[in-house]
C-alpha cells in the first residue's frame, strides 16, 4: 500500500530523550542561528549545558514560539560528528523519524509543510506575543503518510533543491571572503601591486606621514561623507493604508543579517514614498543597521527602501558598490564603537558621514573594482538562482506531500 492515514505521533517522535550532563560543553544552537525556510545550520557556539532542547543529526528543530515558527524557524540537523548530542533554544520541539515508519528528511519537509505548520500554529496558546505550540493537540492529526519508498523518494527530490542551493551559499561564502581578503591586501596592507606587478609596500613603496599613520605617496585621508552621499530611511504612517501596498519595496533592519539583500520586508505606494522620509536607493547601495542590529552591514540588489534604523551609502562612478561595501566593512567595528543610548545603542547617520579613513587613488579603487566586481556579480546570479530554487521548491512541497504528484520509485 502506497498510503497509509497514520497518527503524527505513529510516525515522528516529539522531543526524543537523550542525555547531557549539566555543565558539559556542548555545541548550541540558538534560535537566532536558524534561517527562515532553510535546511540548514550555519553557525553554532560551544557553551556548558544548563538547559535546553537536546537534538542529535536526523532530527528536526522547529520553533514552538511566536513569532519564530511563523517566520519559518525549522532546520534540518545534519552537521554534528557522529553520535554527537548538540543543545539550543528551549523554545524549539525536537522531532525525530521513527525507525521503518518514517524517513528523516521526510520527516524535516513534513515539519516545513502546511499540513504540520498549520496545525501548530492554530494551536497557540498564551499570552499575546508568547504564543506557544500546543503539541499534544498534534499527536492524533491523521495523515495520509506515503510508504517509506515514497517518503524518500518525496524527501531526495526536495533535498536535490536544497543541496543546490547550500553549495551555491558555500560558493558565495568564499567569494565574498575572496573580495574582502583583496581588500585588506591592497587597502589595509598596502600591498596593492606597484608599476612592476608587486607588492608596494613590501617592495619599498614610499611611505608618508598622515594623522592616520603612515600611508602610501599620493593616498588622501577623507570621510565618507566625501566620498559618497548617504541616506536615512523612514517608515510611512502604518494608520494610512494607501500607503502600504504593491510599489517599492521596503525593508527592515534585519534583512541586513542577509548577505544581499534581493527581496523586501514589506512594499509601500508610490503615496507612501512620497509622504515619508524613507528614501528609493538604488541596486548596489551599502546598508548599514544603526539601531537594533548595529554594525550589521549588507548590500542591495534591488531598488528599495528602509526604515529609520537604516542608513545607505550610495555609490558612484567614482567610488564604486564593490569598493565602498569594502570599505564599510572593514570600518564598520570602528563605525558601531561611536554608539550611544542607554536604553537601546545607536549610532547615527553623521558618525557615518564623519568617519575618517586612509582613501586610496581613484585609479586603484577602477584597478580593484574591475576584479571584485565580476564577484559581486557572481554573487548575485547565485542568490537570485537560490530564490527560484526555493520557489520552485516551495511549490512542489505540498503537491508531493498530499500525493497530487506521484514520485518514481526505483525498483
Amino acid at each position: 500500500m502506497s498510503y497509509k492515514d497514520t497518527r503524527i505521533i505513529d510516525f515522528i517522535e516529539f522531543n526524543p530523550k537523550l542525555t547531557l550532563r549539566k555543565g558539559t560543553i556542548a555545541r548550541k544552537i540558538p534560535m537566532e542561528s536558524l534561517t527562515p525556510f532553510t535546511r540548514d545550520v550555519y553557525s553554532n557556539t560551544y557553551e556548558p549545558y544548563n538547559g535546553g532542547a537536546k537534538f542529535q543529526n536526523n532530527d528536526t528543530i522547529v520553533a514552538r514560539i511566536t513569532p519564530s515558527l511563523e517566520n519559518g524557524k525549522t532546520a534540518y540537523i545534519n552537521h554534528l560528528n557522529k553520535g554527537e548530542i548538540a543543545f539550543g533554544s528551549t523554545e524549539f520541539i525536537v522531532l525525530r523519524a521513527k525507525s521503518g515508519v518514517s524517513y528523516p528528511q521526510f520527516v524535516y519537509y513534513f515539519s516545513t509543510s502546511t499540513l504540520f505548520r498549520d496545525n501548530a500554529i492554530a494551536s497557540m496558546t498564551g499570552t499575546s506575543g508568547r504564543q506557544r505550540v500546543q503539541e499534544n493537540t498534534l499527536y492524533d492529526l491523521i495523515y495520509r503518510l506515503p510508504s517509506l519508498d515514497k517518503q524518500k523518494a518525496i524527501a531526495n527530490i526536495l533535498s536535490s533543491l536544497d543541496d543546490k542551493i547550500e553549495l551555491n551559499n558555500k560558493i558565495n561564502k568564499n567569494l565574498e571572503e575572496l573580495a574582502q581578503t583583496l581588500y585588506k591586501r591592497w587597502f589595509v596592507d598596502f600591498e596593492f601591486p606597484n608599476e612592476n606587478g608587486e607588492p608596494y609596500k613590501s617592495s619599498g613603496g614610499e611611505m608618508v606621514e598622515s594623522e592616520l599613520g603612515l600611508i602610501p605617496n599620493g593616498w588622501q585621508i577623507k570621510t565618507i561623507f566625501d566620498i559618497a552621499d548617504t541616506v536615512l530611511g523612514g517608515t510611512p504612517s502604518r494608520s494610512n493604508s494607501t500607503f502600504w501596498g504593491k510599489g517599492h519595496q521596503w525593508l527592515k533592519s534585519g534583512e541586513l543579517n542577509n548577505l544581499r539583500i534581493i527581496r523586501g520586508t514589506e512594499s509601500i505606494t508610490d503615496l507612501g514614498l512620497k509622504s515619508s522620509a524613507t528614501k528609493l536607493m538604488p541596486i548596489g547601495t551599502t546598508l548599514i543597521a544603526i539601531t537594533g542590529y548595529v554594525g550589521i552591514i549588507s548590500m542591495l540588489e534591488i531598488e528599495a527602501c528602509a526604515n529609520q534604523s537604516v542608513v545607505g551609502v550610495i555609490p558612484n562612478d567614482k567610488y564604486p558598490r564593490s569598493y565602498i561595501f569594502g570599505l564599510i566593512k572593514e570600518e564598520i567595528e570602528t563605525i558601531a564603537s561611536k554608539q550611544t543610548g542607554s536604553a537601546q545603542q545607536h549610532i547615527n547617520k553623521n558618525d557615518i558621514n564623519s568617519h575618517r579613513f586612509i582613501c586610496p587613488t581613484e585609479q586603484l579603487i577602477k584597478q580593484f573594482c574591475s576584479i571584485v566586481e565580476s564577484l559581486n556579480k557572481n554573487i548575485a546570479i547565485n542568490l537570485f538562482g537560490n530564490q527560484k530554487l526555493s520557489q520552485l521548491r516551495d511549490e512542489l512541497l505540498p503537491k508531493l506531500m498530499n500525493g497530487e504528484i506521484e514520485v518514481p520509485i526505483e525498483e
